[in-house]
């Protein structure tokens, strides 16, 4: 992946950004894993595309010139790898889009035919940001691999434990940001995440708009349920209904009144986005709850009826609640 092999060099002029490695030359704008100074990707997404065999970028298959058998070699944007039988190594790029079939090395480089699946760029300021090696060993992707989240609890220094929260599906609604409601905007989220807890240098306003721009336009998860399920439509009702106050908190079209509010673990917390809500467990601000079951059954870790009036509720109306949950 991009960021691997070098340290991350933001040009200062507006948008572009580059890599280095520990010495060598220029690589036309791709990330090195080996070594050498890169040139810039633009903003717009066209710099250091190489360039393929075959008359006007046709889609088909043709062998890789020696820029662009250099370029995969030392990084590009990997997606996918299978083999094959005969000892191939498929590799699926997503920047430039081919599909590269490996069958052995020669003088260090692959030996490879490819398919160019598009002539079309992909390169993206905000999604390359997103994945770069900051600097410090990490990439905003390393805790949101494919713009989601890793699953796991963190512990930080003079916060305590902390669950990756997912990003996608419209972050920019649940402002202000983090479990501690602390970021009031994306500049202040980048500026305290990018630059300070990950060591990245500091970005120009058109990095960050170009970083806040792929994130916004993440999709959120399928839900695990559908909508038509009879226990899904029990379940909504009761997460509607004055009686539980589920709403009193989580409302609107991102399901989060965007405050932060104390539900009996310790102190207040931001109201999360209840989108997607099915694929991330463990949940609450330190992954206390393993299941959404143990979220209502807990009385230390969000349940009672600190965090909704649900105690009264059977076990059955229960299983309706987290079927309409598993809906969003």
């Amino acid at each position: 992946m991009i960021g691997t092999g070098g340290t991350f060099l933001p040009d200062g002029t507006g948008g572009t950004v580059g890599f280095s490695g520990a010495s060598g030359g220029a690589t036309g704008g791709i990330a090195s894993s080996s070594g050498g100074a890169s040139g810039p990707l633009g903003s717009a997404g066209t710099g250091g595309s190489p360039q393929f065999d075959g008359a006007g970028g046709a889609v088909g298959i043709a062998p890789l010139n020696e820029r662009c058998t250099a370029e995969l070699s030392q990084g590009g944007e990997p997606i996918a790898v299978a083999y094959a039988p005969g000892d191939r190594l498929l590799v699926q790029l997503r920047e430039p889009a081919l599909l590269a079939v490996i069958t052995g090395t020669q003088a260090g480089l692959p030996q490879q035919t490819t398919l160019i699946l598009s002539s079309e760029s992909r390169a993206d300021t905000g999604h390359t940001l997103f994945h770069a090696n900051s600097g410090g060993g990490l990439a905003c992707a390393s805790c949101h691999p494919e713009g989601h989240d890793d699953g796991r609890v963190w512990d930080f220094e003079g916060e305590g434990a902390r669950r990756t929260q997912d990003p996608s599906g419209g972050l920019l609604k649940t402002a202000p940001f983090h479990w501690n409601g602390d970021m009031p905007d994306f500049s202040t989220l980048a500026s305290n995440v990018f630059v300070g807890r990950m060591s990245g240098p500091a970005l120009s306003s058109e990095q960050t708009r170009a970083m806040q721009g792929w994130v916004e336009a993440l999709p959120e998860l399928p839900p695990l349920r559908a909508a038509s399920d009879p226990a899904v439509a029990r379940g909504k009702a009761l997460f509607e209904s004055p009686a539980t106050a589920c709403t009193s908190c989580h409302n609107g079209d991102q399901l989060t009144n965007n405050n932060s509010v104390a539900v009996g673990t310790g102190q207040s917390f931001q109201v999360p986005s209840l989108r997607g809500v099915g694929w991330r467990a463990p949940y609450m601000h330190n992954g206390c709850a393993a299941t959404l079951a143990d979220r209502f059954t807990d009385a230390t870790c969000g349940g009672g009826n600190q965090h909704g009036m649900t105690s009264q509720l059977s076990e059955a109306d229960l299983g309706d609640l987290i079927a309409y949950l598993q809906s969003l």
